[in-house]
């Protein structure tokens, strides 16, 4: 926050009381104090102000460029993550956007079933114990390779960056 060179002491300026200068500017005491305090306005005593430096100080505060871009760019960024926040509220509600955990239980229930039911396939295909073997053995090695990549496209769910089959 900017420090403003407070002027010397003027003995001849009208001074008020703080619960004056709270009236006079349509501010609370804490605020005529956080001037103070941010150095817009100096006391003239305990519980005192000078009339003309209070005026001066407000006004010095309400043009304070530095105060001012800092709670522009504050407001700027809340307004980008409030539209952030209602895009993706959209999104949602369009079906177009899922929590990573809902999407994880997906391809882990798929995985399950297509797993379970791929592998009873040799056991259908034929009841000769070498060729059955032989079949499995072919089969879990295919879903191996689907697993792996599951196992990738999960991965790719964790960091957002989710690219075409490879």
């Amino acid at each position: 926050m900017a420090q403003r060179k407070k002027p010397a002491p003027d003995p001849t300026a009208a001074t008020i009381t703080t619960a004056q200068a709270s009236a006079l500017l349509g501010l609370s005491e804490n605020w005529i104090n956080r001037l103070h305090k941010e150095g817009f306005v100096g006391k003239a005593g305990r519980g005192r102000w000078k009339l003309d430096a209070v005026v001066q100080g407000y006004i010095s505060w309400l043009k304070d460029e530095e105060r001012r871009h800092s709670k522009s760019a504050a407001h700027s960024r809340m307004t980008d993550l409030k539209a952030v926040q209602l895009e993706m509220k959209l999104q949602r509600e369009r079906g177009e956007l899922v929590p990573l955990e809902d999407a994880r239980l997906v391809l882990d229930t798929a995985s399950a079933l297509m797993t379970s039911t791929i592998m009873s396939v040799p056991a259908r295909f034929t009841r000769d114990p070498k060729e059955r073997k032989r079949l499995e053995t072919l089969v879990a090695e295919a879903l191996g390779k689907v697993a792996d990549g599951l196992d990738t496209k999960a991965a790719e769910l964790s960091t957002g960056e989710v690219v075409g089959v490879d």
